[in-house]
């Protein structure tokens, strides 16, 4: 098995760190993996080890919450891999050593406390599988010597895509991984190690329909529509990987109590097709403290009727309707729900999507951990009459918030998304503030699209984002709707532009861009997308936007 990894950690050598980080099948099951973690603890200063580190993806996941961790492995390989993208990514609170788990001596920088583990949590994800019983259960003991809880991650015999697709690769020669079991429980492993077991759970629905790409790739959609519908219903065992938490000693397992309030705001017109949907969709929370905040901008069909009567119907929650009397759009529709929430942390949601269970408590366990200025994305799944496609629009975790301004840029599109997520209010307060006087100086009413974006490029310019972490333990279920064609390329073509130049501008100052050559690729890229006449009309926009961008920054 020695060889196998070797070999496999040398081929990741040539692969570029942040290629690795969003491979789907990793980047899918360590959120998942911090989501089950979370509910059970604060990450937040907590010692973990990581037995088996590989990359390092598991240590910089947790590293991200604010724990100190050290991940081990005995191929060299290995360790120069996790060093290096965890470098790349400037992960300071991540350390990794060339060592074998029963040679392993206790480092200065561990908690070794007299007569109390070095660690808060020991961890191990796919590694016990490639192990005999009795080699599991030495390294189980070894595990529980070292950390207050042991948490394993293993194949879970209850996916059959996991165990065609494995022994369909074995017969093709294209299994890489060599040896591999698959496991129903873990209970009589734990039991004989002396470990006791609180919890199990599968997780690894992503993972599980990566695995189809080996059959074939097209079946991987349709898996994962299955699973999300699973998700979405409340099921929260749906994947190909069973997680097991036990530990030794006199230590128990509850689940973290989340207490801050929480206002979602719905901004909506027109929204009649959607409304019973909505209403059906929140009233299923049991989250402690929940604001709902619907924005009726002067819909012209029944929304408001519908809305005055489900919510003195449906929602237990506490729940009220602002009503617009001159349509203003979604901007200022938010910023109307914003201003009127009492809660100290915002929810926005659009009137045609769809909350998975648990969504806002798993996000909140999550953003307390965090730094300040964390921004947690959340990925959007497709849906098609409520019905998910299997398609989902994955966030990317790139090393500095300034990637994501240089993907908008490189790509004319955003890259970052407002809705599905916890932010603090005072934080969008300030962007909202910045925006509308960004639209009062240009003169402009309200953008059709990408005025979200354009929030969020403001609150990294500000300071307010400092880290943007992609999770994919919850998802957005985003309708797709269809419009007149034409009418979207002439908003993009008259709305986009503004927030290129904004983000054009801005990143010129903070970063050394030759800004000729930048000018030029959007240009291109713009003629590349939109064609000869309408890609003049975009990038005529985007000159006049940055012109007038400029000279309001140098009249500050």
């Amino acid at each position: 098995m020695s060889k196998v990894w070797n070999s496999l950690w040398k081929t990741y050598q040539n692969i570029d760190s942040v290629a690795i980080m969003n491979e789907p099948g990793g980047m899918l099951i360590r959120s998942e993996l911090a989501g089950v973690l979370l509910k059970y603890f604060d990450l937040k200063d907590k010692h973990i080890l990581e037995v088996g580190t590989g990359t390092g993806q598991y240590c910089i996941e947790m590293a991200l919450r604010g724990a100190d961790c050290v991940g081990i492995d005995k191929d060299p390989e290995s360790i120069k891999l996790a060093k290096r993208i965890s470098e790349d990514y400037k992960m300071s609170n991540s350390v990794f050593l060339e060592m074998d788990l029963f040679d392993y001596e206790s480092p200065d920088y561990s908690k070794n406390k007299e007569n109390d583990p070095d660690y808060d949590i020991v961890l191990s994800m796919g590694i016990l599988e490639h192990f005999n019983d009795k080699e599991i259960v030495n390294m189980l003991k070894e595990m529980g010597k070292l950390g207050k809880y042991v948490v394993v991650g293993v194949p879970y015999s209850g996916s059959d895509v996991y165990k065609m697709s494995r022994l369909y690769s074995q017969k093709k020669g294209t299994w890489e991984y060599g040896f591999e079991r698959d496991f129903e429980t873990l209970s009589e492993l734990f039991k004989k190690a002396g470990i006791a077991l609180h919890h199990e759970q599968v997780i690894g629905m992503g993972s599980e329909a990566c695995y189809l790409k080996r059959i074939n790739p097209e079946l991987i959609p349709l898996q994962l529509s299955q699973s999300l519908k699973k998700a979405y219903n409340g099921n929260d065992n749906v994947g190909s990987w069973l997680v097991a938490i036990g530990s030794t000693g006199n230590n128990y397992l509850n689940e973290k109590p989340t207490y801050e309030g929480v206002s979602i705001i719905i901004p909506v017109y027109n929204g009649e097709k959607y409304i019973k949907r909505s209403v059906e969709n929140l009233r299923g929370f049991n989250y402690p403290d929940l604001e709902i905040i619907y924005v009726n901008d002067c819909s012209t069909d029944n929304t408001r009727t519908m809305l005055e009567k489900e919510l003195k119907i449906a929602l237990r929650h506490n729940a009220r309707l602002i009503n617009f009397e001159k349509n203003q759009g979604e901007h200022k529709a938010r910023y109307e729900g914003l201003k009127k929430a009492t809660n100290d942390y915002i929810f926005f949601l659009d009137i045609d999507d769809l909350i998975f269970p648990g969504c806002i408590s798993k996000i909140m366990r999550d953003i307390k951990n965090c730094p300040e200025g964390t921004y947690l994305s959340n990925s959007c799944a497709l849906m098609k009459d409520g019905v998910f496609t299997g398609e989902i629009w994955y966030h990317q975790y790139l090393k500095t918030t300034y990637d994501y301004i240089i993907s908008e840029l490189s790509t004319l599109s955003g890259k970052i998304s407002l809705g599905n997520t916890v932010i603090k209010k005072s934080s969008l307060i300030k962007a909202y503030e910045k925006l509308n006087m960004l639209y009062e100086k240009l003169g402009i009413e309200r953008m059709k699209v990408s005025p979200d974006s354009l929030l969020l490029d403001i609150m990294v310019f500000s300071g307010l984002i400092k880290q943007i972490v992609p999770i994919y333990y919850t998802y957005r279920g985003y309708e797709q709707n269809e419009g007149s064609a034409s009418q979207q390329i002439d908003d993009r073509i008259k709305d986009i532009p503004l927030q290129m130049a904004y983000c054009f501008t801005e990143i010129c100052k903070v970063l050394k861009v030759k800004e000729k050559e930048a000018e030029n690729a959007i240009i291109y890229k713009a003629i590349q997308s939109y064609g000869i006449d309408k890609g003049t009309e975009f990038v005529e926009n985007f000159r006049k936007y940055k012109k007038s961008i400029e000279e309001v920054i140098n009249n500050k």
